[in-house]
Formats: C-alpha cells, structure tokens, sequence
C-alpha cells in the first residue's frame, strides 16, 4: 500500500493499488485505496475491468485479510528446502490440509484449495 515494492517491469497492463497515487504511468495504473475499505474497492474495480484471475503477493496482513474474506482459490506455499531464515516476518497460518503438494529439487510447493472452488 505504500508502494515499497519494486517496480513492475514489462509491458503487460497492470492495476497498482496503493494508499500513496491516483494516475496512470506507462501500462501501470494507479488506484487509490483506504486500508478500511480496500478489498471491497480492489474487488469491484477488478469486476469492472472483467478480470477474472489475480495473484496476490503481499505482506502477511494483506494475504491474511484475503484469506479472512475467503477471497482465494488457491493458496501456494513455497519452502525452500536449503534455506532456513531465523529472522522475518512470518506469513499468515493457513489452518487446513494441503490438497497437493510438488517437489522441485530446490523448493516444496503445497497447495490449499478455497472455499470458494
């Protein structure tokens, strides 16, 4: 929300959704939200563009307020198998059973289901 992220690179047309900036730059757009209301706001804006599909990556309390209005089909959690942080901000608890789970030869990729599939 305070757009500390890295810039998004490409060409393809993006949402931005920030508490800092209204306007349009390049093929990103910016669209300003309240805390209070912002799900409600990102919600109805993506149904008026007609889109169907969105990756969420956020911080902890923005994936747990998704997660808290059952706004998700899919939940993937990545480990890495050789990496072990001892300091960080911890994600959210997802407090079910995986459905899936992949191995690659770096990371171990589980997969929850929504409520909503």
């Amino acid at each position: 929300p305070q757009l500390q992220a890295p810039a998004l690179k490409g060409s393809e047309e993006s949402l931005v959704f920030n508490c800092i900036k209204q306007g349009k730059e390049n093929h990103i757009e910016f669209m300003l939200f309240k805390p209070e209301n912002g799900l409600q706001k990102i919600m109805n804006k993506l149904y008026e563009k007609q889109i169907l599909s969105v990756l969420v990556e956020g911080g902890p309390n923005t994936l747990q307020r998704f997660m808290d209005a059952s706004l998700y089909d899919e939940i993937r959690v990545i480990q890495s198998k050789n990496m072990r942080l001892n300091e960080g901000i911890s994600a959210p608890q997802i407090n079910m059973l995986a459905t899936t789970t992949d191995e690659t030869a770096e990371d171990i990729i589980s997969y929850y289901r929504g409520a909503t599939t």
